[in-house]
């Protein structure tokens, strides 16, 4: 160990230097790092015997220095609890934001849904009244066509718009009666028996518990027996009969009507076999040209042109039609008739055609003599 006042070497054992009589003991001690270990015991395993605790302290614990790790150890969770708690905080406010967007987009979604149901139901209830100022002056027919175009504008069902659709296709159907029982009764000042065998064939088959209905029948029936040579409207009167089966009325004068016209027929025969006609050249009975479909007032028909070709006039034609679905199976069938056609005359025939499912149609046959 060397002196600190003289520099000379002396032994580690040494208090005082040997050269200059320095004391080097405390001083020189105070310069050893000193690692204390302290050993300390702790209880190993603790029982109860006779009220005491018994502690075993045969394994001693060493405990070191390691207040610099816990603190690290420390810091670092510290530090992680952070950065966890800062991406927890970040992953909310994400969720926050996305679920605040969303309700945004919902409400004016929402909104939106109900400023166009506002607005069309504000339509509907202006073409109401529009319509009702046409039915006003007797104008069904411009009535029911408001209703309809704005019927098929929104392809409004029987259920929407808070039942405002149940009473535009009410209206809308009490128009279109109007209208037809308003022309049929024109029909019946003018004589214009073949518009009138469509327009009431048509009422009766839709509209036939209404009283009106009812009343134009009548007036249509008294017209019948006086003109029970017009075979049109001699089926007409078939099909009165048969949807009011029990007027007695009714019965009567088809048979009344049924008896003319078999006299008729079977004097025409008579007459044709007794007379010799001169020999004519053969000309084509009709032609029928442009078969297309109509839509008017919401009800379809079957329609073209009929030209007498046979030389002479028919007392009466009837053309009869199938109708078929997209897949070629017939669906129902429907007539249209009239009554003096002249030789040389085209007739336009239009037939109601009421099945929902028919995609096309036939003309099978024409009935005249």
């Amino acid at each position: 160990m060397l002196c600190s006042n003289c520099g000379a070497e002396n032994p580690v054992e040494s208090l005082f230097c040997n050269k200059c009589g320095n004391k080097i003991v405390s001083e020189e001690i105070n310069n050893i790092e000193v690692k204390e270990e302290v050993e300390a015991v702790a209880p190993i395993e603790s029982d109860l015997q006779n009220g005491e605790h018994v502690i075993d302290i045969t394994k001693p614990v060493i405990v070191s220095d390691v207040d610099s790790e816990i603190k690290e150890t420390k810091d670092n969770s510290l530090r992680k609890g952070r950065q966890a708690s800062k991406k927890s905080k970040l992953i909310i406010g994400s969720i926050v934001a996305l679920l605040v967007i969303s309700a945004g987009a919902y409400e004016y979604k929402q909104y939106s849904v109900i400023q166009q149901q506002n607005a069309i139901k504000t339509e509907i209830k202006n073409k109401l009244t529009e319509a009702e100022g046409y039915a006003k002056n007797k104008e069904y027919y411009k009535a029911s066509k408001t209703l309809l175009a704005v019927k098929d504008k929104y392809n409004i069902t029987a259920n929407d718009y808070d039942g405002l659709s149940k009473t535009l296709e009410d209206k809308r159907n009490e128009y279109i009666v109007n209208d037809y029982y308003t022309q049929a009764l024109k029909d019946i000042d003018t004589k214009n028996y073949s518009d009138l065998t469509s327009r009431v064939e048509y009422l009766v088959n839709f509209y036939s518990d209404k009283e009106n209905i009812a009343g134009l029948c009548e007036k249509v029936v008294k017209i019948i027996e006086e003109n029970k040579g017009d075979a049109g409207l001699s089926l007409l009167l078939d099909k009165i009969q048969k949807t009011y089966p029990n007027n007695e009325h009714y019965k009567e004068v088809k048979e009344s009507v049924d008896a003319y016209r078999l006299a008729k027929y079977e004097a025409s025969k008579s007459s044709q076999a007794a007379s010799a006609p001169a020999p004519v050249k053969p000309v084509g009975p009709y032609e029928v040209t442009d078969i297309h479909w109509s839509n008017q007032n919401g009800v379809r028909y079957a329609m073209g042109n009929l030209k007498n070709t046979s030389g002479k006039r028919y007392s009466y034609v009837q053309v009869n039609i199938n109708l078929y679905d997209e897949n070629n199976n017939q669906v129902g069938s429907t007539i249209d008739n009239t009554a003096n056609l002249e030789d040389g005359l085209t007739w336009i025939f239009k037939a109601v055609v009421t099945e929902n499912s028919t995609r096309r149609f036939k003309i099978i046959s024409v009935e005249y003599y």
